[in-house]
Parts: C-alpha cells; sequence; structure tokens
C-alpha cells in the first residue's frame, strides 16, 4: 500500500461514505479516524500531512466498511455524548440523542423550584443517559431506573461507573410492574417508533435493539401503559414528562388529559418539533 496521510484518508473516507449513503460522510470520516489515532477529532486538522501508518490506515478501513454498511458510528467508538458526559454504548441500547437532553432539562428546572421533590425514576433507561445525568448534575436528588431489558441495564452499570463512581437503584421491569415506591417525577423515553418503521429499519440492517424502538401499531401503546401506571406511582401533582413524535403529541396529550393529568406542557426541539409531553397527576381540571 502507498503511505497516504490524514489529509488524503479523510477524504478518501468521506467520499466512500457519501456513496453508501450516509447523511455526514465528512463527519463520521473525522470521528472514524480521530478513533483509530486515539486524538480528538480537533487534532486531526493540526496533523493532517501527517502520514498513517499500514496498521492505522488498515484499522480504519474496516470502521469504515462497517459504517457503510450501516453501523452507527456511537457503535463503532462504543461511546456518545450527552449532556457534556461520555456515555459507553453498543448494540445492546438506543444510542443517546440530543432531543432527549430536553427531559433533563425540565427535571433540573422542577426540582430547583420544588426542591421537595427529590424523588426520580426513569422508566425504560436504556444506556442511562436520563438517570446517571441527573443523578451527576444533582447529587440532592434520589434517582432510580428501569428497563425491560437485561442486556440494557447491563450496560447502565457500566455507565454508573464511569459517571457516577456508583451504583444506582435499578430495576429489571416491564414499565413500572416490578418498580417499587413512589416518586415526585418520572420520566421517560419510551419506544414510541410504530412497528411498521421499525420493520422497515431493521430490513434494512438497522442495529438498535427492536425492544428499544417499537411502540406498536400507532406507537403509543408504552405511552398509554406507563401513562397508566404512573397515575398510582406518583405522589400527588408529581410530574409525568415522556418524549415522544411530533406527531404523536395530539394524542399523547389526549391521554394525560383523559387520565386526569393536567398543567399539561409541550417542549420543542432545536428542530422546532414537539418532542417532550409534561403533565402533572391529578391536576386535571
Amino acid at each position: 500500500m502507498n503511505e497516504t496521510d490524514i489529509r488524503t484518508a479523510l477524504q478518501h473516507g468521506s467520499a466512500y461514505l457519501s456513496r453508501s449513503g450516509a447523511e455526514t460522510p465528512y463527519l463520521d470520516a473525522c470521528l472514524l479516524l480521530s478513533e483509530t489515532l486515539g486524538i480528538e477529532k480537533e487534532q486531526l486538522f493540526a496533523r493532517l500531512s501527517d502520514p498513517l501508518t499500514c496498521t492505522s490506515h488498515d484499522q480504519y478501513q474496516a470502521l469504515l466498511t462497517q459504517r457503510a454498511a450501516g453501523v452507527p458510528v456511537s457503535y463503532l467508538r462504543k461511546r456518545k455524548e450527552f449532556f457534556g458526559l461520555d456515555f459507553y454504548v453498543d448494540s445492546r441500547v438506543l444510542v443517546p440523542r440530543p432531543d432527549t437532553e430536553l427531559i433533563v432539562e425540565a427535571v433540573l428546572e422542577i426540582t430547583d423550584e420544588l426542591p421537595q421533590f427529590d424523588q426520580v425514576h426513569d422508566c425504560c433507561t436504556g444506556s442511562g443517559c436520563i438517570a446517571l445525568t441527573l443523578a451527576k448534575l444533582h447529587p440532592g436528588i434520589e434517582v432510580s431506573a428501569s428497563d425491560i431489558s437485561e442486556r440494557a441495564l447491563e450496560v447502565f452499570g457500566i455507565n454508573s461507573g464511569r459517571i457516577l463512581s456508583r451504583s444506582l437503584d435499578t430495576y429489571v421491569s416491564n414499565l413500572l410492574e416490578n418498580v417499587p415506591g413512589t416518586y415526585h417525577i418520572i420520566v421517560s423515553n419510551p419506544p414510541y417508533l410504530l412497528s411498521s418503521e421499525v420493520d422497515a429499519m431493521q430490513a434494512a440492517g438497522w442495529p438498535e435493539p427492536r425492544v428499544a424502538l417499537d411502540g406498536g401499531d400507532d406507537g403509543l401503546d408504552l405511552v398509554r401503559k406507563l401513562a397508566a401506571q404512573s397515575t398510582s406511582r406518583l405522589h400527588p401533582r408529581g410530574y409525568l414528562i415522556l418524549e415522544v413524535a411530533d406527531p404523536q403529541m395530539e394524542a399523547t396529550t389526549a391521554i394525560l388529559e383523559a387520565l386526569g393529568y393536567g398543567d399539561i406542557e409541550v417542549r420543542h426541539d432545536l428542530a422546532g418539533r414537539r418532542r417532550v409531553c409534561i403533565g402533572r397527576n391529578g391536576a386535571h381540571t
């Protein structure tokens, strides 16, 4: 193999990923090459003329091949930033999305305004990005978490050590069925994709676990169940905070209203889409 430098490797990698249909080919190439070299992405641009060894080139090419086949960059790097924290991720869990940071922001606002609301449960926790971020940023609140997937909770355990250097109470549970106690705030980023959408994604090779994606025929099966379960698991006027897709927001607010939730608030993500629904238990008027 002829020797190549970082600039050329990035150009070739970006072109290769572009042909494969990647949405952000140059960024992906930068992240994968920085991972190969064990440096931060920003450092690449100060070293564009540096040569790549044959070993590094082969490792980089292997990552590019996997990315072109549809494996998320976060799975290849085994990490994803969320709220400024570095989480371990692999195919046992959903990759954390920036939109989910809205849930963390909402909880921090509530607990700042109502410091007595100090018991928080994260249902469908996955990697633990919500629960562990809250516990890290607000040590004064008591945070627990649950997930139906034992494999997901293994990843949660890895991140507990990385982010907190301690463990939180966790439960293997279908929503709240095996979760004890009552809470001031229950949060969830539940599976809310339509089953038909997940079928198409998996047929195309999407690697994230189906159990973390599939919300039933209309995507709201788990939202309905969790909202109903939470009425008896929240303190009076406690908060339920849910992430859903924009087209599901009217149905979600209707579900909460029918169950007696009130003071319902909808928050938008950075793209202007309705993303998070907040309701207060027993506050429906």
